[in-house]
């Protein structure tokens, strides 16, 4: 939806799901909407683009089900296909926030399924896109939401 979306808006885009289904769902829906966007089978960790060639990476509810270490990745991944001016604005789950708060304590004791959240404290989120992007700032997208956003 936000490869659609940016599309609507005259961006030139690219999404990316690691599932060939999900691709041909976008492409699909895309297409019957008339929005221009590519879409390819990747997964961030791994992005089969070349250095410097994005001016924007956007990521939305994805990197907070992985774990820390591939999140890393991913960033790292980020940061090799951004160009010297580019952005990235990647939101993720804010440990301290209260409707975060308020999921962990429901999920305490239960089962985690594969795609479960990992929560972060802003202290980490800060130190970790400092380090793998560049100079970053956070800023809350809601008062009693689950995330944080991340920009440089």
């Amino acid at each position: 939806r936000w490869t659609i979306a940016a599309g609507r808006k005259g961006y030139q885009v690219t999404g990316i799901d690691p599932d060939l289904g999900a691709v041909l769902a976008a492409r699909r829906v895309a297409q019957q909407l008339g929005v221009e966007a590519e879409f390819v089978v990747a997964d961030a960790r791994f992005l089969p683009f070349p250095r410097s060639s994005y001016d924007q990476v956007f990521s939305y509810s994805v990197l907070q089900h992985l774990s820390k270490q591939n999140v890393e990745l991913a960033l790292r991944e980020a940061a090799t296909v951004l160009s010297d001016e580019g952005g990235a604005l990647i939101q993720m789950p804010n440990r301290l926030g209260l409707r975060s708060a308020y999921q962990q304590l429901r999920r305490m004791g239960k089962a985690r399924g594969i795609f479960h959240v990992r929560y972060w404290t802003p202290w980490e989120l800060k130190r970790t896109f400092n380090q793998l992007i560049g100079p970053s700032q956070i800023s809350a997208d809601g008062y009693f939401g689950l995330g944080i956003q991340h920009g440089r």
